[in-house]
Parts: C-alpha cells; structure tokens; sequence
C-alpha cells in the first residue's frame, strides 16, 4: 500500500494526472509504475535521481513538505554545525549503491558458474 502512495506523490511532484504521465517523466514504460504498485517496490535510485528537488521524507514516507524550502534553509552551515556522520540522503544514496554492487556481484559470479557449466558440458 506504501508504494501506491509513492506513485501518488510522484503525480503531485511530476504535477500530473495519471501513471502514464509520471512514467514518461522518469524514462520508464508505464507497466513499469504498475509493476511497482502490484510488486510492493520502487526504484528508489532512479526515483532519487529524477527527483532531485523532493524532499526524500515526503516522496518516501509522506512526511514534511514536497520540496526543500530553500529560504528556511539560510546561509550554509559551518563545519561545527553540521551533524556528525553524513546526512540522511547520503546514507540513502550509499545503502542504495551497496546493494546494487552485491547484485552486480551475485549476478557476476551466477555468469561465471554458468560459463563453467557450458564449458564441461561442450
């Protein structure tokens, strides 16, 4: 139900209609956006990359405002009053790019096994 949601938000944000419209605004078939909804899944990297001006809580969780207020956010901060560790959208973008190496990996190493196979075989 979360990710129907999402698809919800991203009409508000793309300012569109229906899934066909928010599926040409990312670059995507729109079997892709109902594949979303009926698989529970987004792909958050394309999502985070094409929405570059969301507010990630909003798009993802419905929480805060659909875009950063850019006058709330004022002067930039200094090194002292940044937080320590690296942002929220950081640690996104970091977990997102992890997991797609591990798959990169997995998917590696499943090509490998086969060209074994094919090899014993012929």
């Amino acid at each position: 139900m979360r990710y129907f949601f999402i698809v919800e938000r991203l009409k508000a944000y793309f300012q569109v209609n229906n899934d066909y419209q928010v599926a040409y605004r990312l670059g995507v078939k729109q079997n892709t956006i109902s594949a979303w909804k009926r698989r529970s899944t987004v792909d958050y990297a394309l999502l985070i990359t094409k929405c570059d001006k969301a507010n990630l809580n909003w798009l993802f969780k419905g929480e805060g405002t659909m875009m950063f207020d850019e006058a709330d956010v004022g002067s930039p901060p200094s090194s002292l009053d940044m937080p320590p560790g690296p942002c929220q959208q950081c640690q996104i973008r970091e977990r997102l790019i992890q997991s797609q190496q591990k798959t990169i990996e997995n998917l590696e190493a499943r090509l490998e096994t086969q060209d074994g196979q094919k090899r014993k075989v012929g």
